[in-house]
């Protein structure tokens, strides 16, 4: 993120952006802090996801009814 951040007193400017070395602090720090947000949020998705469907899925293998006595004590 930092060498995202270079200002024209460390790199070398140009008039086109494709040309030049030199970045932008906010730019960067959007991106990277937007980047960090997103990117969590879908791995953690992803984990609690799978967590979630391996225990269904050894509920329903298994033939438990913890699930359905849960259900039963606690609906009104």
């Amino acid at each position: 993120m930092h060498d995202c951040m270079i200002q024209p007193s460390y790199c070398t400017p140009a008039d086109n952006y494709w040309e030049t070395d030199c970045g932008s602090f906010v730019a960067s720090l959007i991106y990277f802090c937007s980047f960090y947000v997103i990117i969590t949020y879908i791995i953690l998705n992803l984990l609690v996801g799978k967590v979630h469907f391996k225990t269904f899925t050894r509920e329903i293998r298994s033939g438990s009814t913890e699930r359905s006595s849960f259900v039963q004590a606690h609906v009104l």
